[in-house]
C-alpha cells in the first residue's frame, strides 16, 4: 500500500517567515511520528512518503498515486490542504484522504458540519494520531477504502460520514496507553532527509497539557493528562540530530509546558552538553506554568543569552502572562495559574544571567483597554526583558473561538493574511492557488474596535521601543527612577502632535490606518480581493504592517530624529523635562543609529564619542566587570565592527535590497536585529579605543 503524509508548508515565497536568516520550518515530527509507528506495525506492506513542500507533494501524487493520503491540520496549512485535497479527489478519485490536527471544533455538530463542507475528505483524525491512522489503514487492507465497513466500531478518534450520518467514536484519556510503543522517527532514519535540506530539529519529550486556557487548544479534555516519552529515547534523539546535523544552529521543544516534569533539568543538561560541541545557539521551548524553580535551573543550565547578536527573545525563559487582570483571567480560565512574586523570580533569573519574556494578549474576552494597558504597566514594572504582544486570535478547536464563546463576551471579529502562508503551486492540471486567513478580535463591548487599532499602535512602540532596544535605556530609567511607567510615556508618544514631529505623527497615524486596511469583514470578501491578479501579485510581496514599519523606521534617519523630538515632547508633558539624565539618554538614543543604506554602499560607519553621566551609563549596555562612578562623566563610543557591517551588507544584498529595500531591511530586522543599531562591546577606560574619564 502506498501512503503519503503531508505536514504542508507554504513555501512559495522562500524565507518569508524568517526565523534563523536562512531556513523557516521544522521538520515534520507530527507525521514522522505516525509514519514511523506504521512502518513498525505494517513494516514493508507499506510504502511510505513524508512530505513538507506542496509542489513535492503534487509532483509524488502524479507520478505514483498513493493509496491513503494524510494530512495534518493547522492554521498555516488548513487552506492549502484543501486545495491539495481537492485536486486529488478530482484527478485521483481512488485516493483515500485523511486529517488529523487541532484546527477544528471538536463537538460531535461541529465535526460534522467540517466533513461536509470537506466532501473531498474522507475522514478526520482527532486527537493523537498514531493509532487511529494505523487502525485506518489495517482497514483498508481489510476492507478498501469504504469506512462505512467498519462494523465493529474498531475506528476510535475517526470521524467520518456515512452518507449523512457522522461516525465518531472517541478513545477515553484513561485509554490513550503509553507512548513507549511509538518509534522514534529520528532514530530510525524518518528525519534525515529534512535534516539534509536544513529543517529545524523539532523534538517533543511529553504530550498533553494540565491546564485549559480558552484562546488555546492544548488543554482541550482528550489531552490534559501529561505523558512522557522514555527518557533513554530522548537523550537518544539528542545525540542522533547532534552527530547528523551539528551546523544547525535553532532547536525547537514542541512540549506544552517543559519545565513540567523533574526529569526535564536532567534534558536540559543533555542540550547545554550538545552545544558545547556543535553549532547549537537558540533553544526555543515553551515553559511550564508553575514550575518556576524548576524552569530558572533549566534557564541556568542553558546559559545566558546574547541579545546583541541572536535572534530577539530565543533562549529567554518564559513567564506567559497573557493577562494582568484578575477577572479576565477568570473569562479565559487561567486563574490557576500562579503569577505570585514574579518580581523577585525575575530578579534571580537576572542574578544567574539569564533574562526573561511573557506573552501577552490583548482584545481577550471581557476585557478593557484600561485593564490592557495595565497589564503592560505591570509587565514593564516587574522587569520582564521581552514583552512579546499579540491581539486575541480565534483559533478552531480552542474554546473562545466556540459560538458560545462568541456570544457571551460579545466577541466581534475581522480576517487578516497570515504572513507568508500563501503562493502558486504547480501542478499537471494547473496551478493551485491558496491563502491562509487569521481570524482576530476586532472589538467587544468592553473594548472597541478603535481602541484595538490604537492598542496596535502601542504594541508597535513596545516592540521597537522595548524589544529592540530603540529606547530600552530611557525606559528603564523612567521605571527605575521616576513614578512614570514606561508604557505612560508610550501612550503620551501616541498622542502628541508637534510641526517639528509631524511626520512621525503622521507614520503613527498612517500605521492605523494600515492596519485597518487588511482586516477584512469575512473570509470570502479577503479571498475574494486578493484573488484578482493584480492583488495577488502585491500580495507576493506583502509583509505584515508592523514588520513593514519596523523597517520604514530603521530606514529613514529623520524620521528617526522626528521620533526623539516626539519623545522629548512627551517627556515635557509629563513634566520630566530638565532632567538631565534623560538628556543623556536621548543623546545616546539619538546617536545609535546605524544608517544601514551607508553599509550597503560600503561606506564605513563612523565612530561617535557621546560624553555621558555614570548615572545615564547605567542604563546603557556595558561591561559587566566595568565599575561605574555615578558622579563622573565618561566619553562613550559607539562603534560598529567592519565584520559586522559586511556581515549587514551580504544578508541586505542576498535579500534583494536594491529591488525592494524595505523587504531587505525587515528581513534583516528579523534575522539579526542588532545589525541597526551600535556594537555594545564598547570599554569604558580603555585605551584601545581612546577613551578618557572626567569629573
Amino acid at each position: 500500500m502506498r501512503v503519503y503524509l503531508a505536514d504542508l508548508v507554504h513555501n512559495a515565497r522562500p524565507g518569508a517567515n524568517v526565523l534563523t536568516g536562512s531556513q523557516d520550518y521544522t521538520t515534520p515530527l507530527n507525521i514522522g511520528h505516525i509514519g514511523a509507528y506504521v512502518k513498525q506495525v505494517y513494516g514493508d506492506k507499506v510504502n511510505l512518503r513524508l512530505f513538507k513542500y506542496p509542489t513535492n507533494l503534487l509532483a509524488a501524487v502524479e507520478d505514483e498515486p498513493p493509496t491513503v493520503l494524510g494530512f495534518s491540520h493547522y492554521a498555516w496549512n488548513s487552506d492549502l490542504n484543501a486545495q491539495i485535497g481537492q485536486y486529488v479527489k478530482k484527478h485521483y478519485p481512488e485516493t483515500m484522504t485523511v486529517m488529523g490536527g487541532p484546527s477544528i471544533r471538536i463537538t460531535n455538530e461541529d465535526i460534522e458540519i467540517f466533513l461536509k463542507q470537506n466532501k473531498w475528505l474522507d475522514a478526520y483524525v482527532m486527537y493523537e494520531g498514531e493509532r487511529p491512522f494505523a487502525n485506518i489503514l489495517r482497514h483498508v487492507f481489510e476492507n478498501g477504502t469504504d469506512l462505512s465497513k467498519d462494523k465493529d466500531r474498531q475506528l476510535r478518534n475517526v470521524a467520518y460520514l456515512a452518507g449523512d450520518d457522522l461516525h465518531f467514536e472517541t478513545i477515553a484519556a484513561t485509554e490513550q496507553g503509553s507512548l513507549d510503543e511509538f518509534p522514534s522517527p529520528y532514530l530510525n532514519g524518518f528525519m534525515d532527509e529534512f535534516l539534509d535540506q536544513e529543517f529545524i530539529p523539532l523534538f517533543e519529550t511529553n504530550r498533553g497539557c494540565p491546564f485549559s486556557c480558552t484562546f488555546c487548544a492544548w488543554g482541550i479534555a482528550s489531552m490534559d493528562k501529561v505523558r512522557r516519552f522514555p527518557m533513554d529515547r530522548i537523550l537518544g534523539e539528542i545525540d542522533y540530530v547532534a552527530d547528523k546535523a551539528p551546523q544547525r544552529s535553532v532547536w525547537f521543544f514542541a512540549d506544552a509546558n517543559f519545565g513540567i516534569l523533574r526529569r526535564d533539568v536532567e534534558i536540559a543538561k543533555k542540550i547545554q552538553e550538545v552545544r558545547s560541541r556543535t553549532s547549537l545557539r537558540e533553544i526555543m521551548v515553551y515553559d511550564s506554568k508553575n514550575t518556576h524553580e524548576r524552569n530558572k535551573e533549566i534557564a541556568q543550565i542553558l546559559g545566558k543569552f546574547d541579545r546583541q547578536k541572536e535572534i530577539a527573545s530565543m533562549n529567554m525563559a518564559l513567564i506567559a502572562v497573557q493577562s494582568m487582570s484578575p477577572e479576565v483571567l477568570k473569562h479565559i480560565k487561567r486563574d490557576n495559574i500562579d503569577f505570585s512574586g514574579i518580581a523577585k523570580l525575575i530578579g534571580e533569573y537576572h542574578d544567574v544571567g539569564v533574562e526573561v519574556k511573557t506573552d501577552v494578549i490583548y482584545a481577550l474576552p471581557g476585557e478593557s483597554w484600561e485593564e490592557a494597558i495595565s497589564t503592560v504597566g505591570k509587565c514593564f514594572e516587574v522587569g520582564f526583558d521581552y514583552i512579546h504582544i499579540n491581539r486575541a486570535l480565534m483559533l478552531p478547536g480552542a474554546e473562545m473561538e466556540t459560538d458560545e464563546s462568541r456570544k457571551n463576551y460579545g466577541l466581534k471579529t475581522k480576517f487578516m493574511v497570515r504572513r507568508g502562508s500563501y503562493g502558486d503551486y504547480s501542478a499537471n492540471h494547473g496551478t493551485l492557488r491558496s491563502m491562509e486567513v487569521d481570524e482576530l478580535v476586532s472589538g467587544s463591548p468592553t473594548f472597541s474596535e478603535e481602541e484595538v487599532l490604537t492598542f496596535n499602535v502601542l504594541t508597535w512602540l513596545v516592540f521597537i521601543g522595548w524589544n529592540h532596544g530603540r529606547l530600552s535605556s530611557l525606559l528603564k530609567y523612567l521605571r527605575d527612577e521616576t513614578k512614570v511607567n514606561p508604557v505612560d510615556l508610550l501612550v503620551k508618544l501616541m498622542e502628541v502632535r508637534g510641526e517639528a514631529f509631524a511626520d512621525f505623527s503622521e507614520l503613527l497615524e498612517d500605521f492605523k490606518r494600515d492596519v485597518d486596511a487588511v482586516m477584512f469583514e469575512d473570509r470570502e470578501a479577503m479571498l475574494e480581493h486578493f484573488y484578482k491578479e493584480e492583488n495577488w501579485a502585491s500580495l507576493m510581496s506583502y509583509i505584515r504592517v508592523e514588520l513593514r514599519y519596523n523597517a520604514m523606521l530603521y530606514s529613514d534617519h529623520d524620521l528617526h530624529d522626528q521620533m526623539n523630538l516626539a519623545i522629548r515632547c512627551a517627556i515635557g508633558e509629563l513634566g520630566l523635562d530638565g532632567d538631565p539624565v534623560i538628556e543623556d539618554l536621548m543623546t545616546y538614543i539619538q546617536a545609535n543609529f546605524v544608517d544601514v543604506h551607508s553599509i550597503v554602499k560600503n561606506e564605513p560607519c563612523p565612530e561617535k564619542v557621546l560624553n555621558i553621566s555614570g548615572t545615564a551609563l547605567r542604563y546603557i549596555d556595558h561591561p559587566d566587570d566595568q565599575e561605574i562612578d555615578e558622579t563622573m562623566h565618561y566619553d562613550l563610543v559607539l562603534r560598529k565592527s567592519l565584520e559586522d557591517q559586511a556581515a549587514t551588507r551580504e544578508f541586505l544584498l542576498e535579500y534583494e535590497y536594491t529591488d525592494d529595500p524595505i523587504n531587505a531591511i525587515e528581513r534583516l530586522l528579523g534575522a539579526r536585529y542588532a545589525s541597526v543599531i551600535y556594537d555594545a562591546p564598547y570599554r569604558l577606560g580603555d585605551p584601545a579605543v581612546n577613551m578618557q574619564t572626567r569629573s
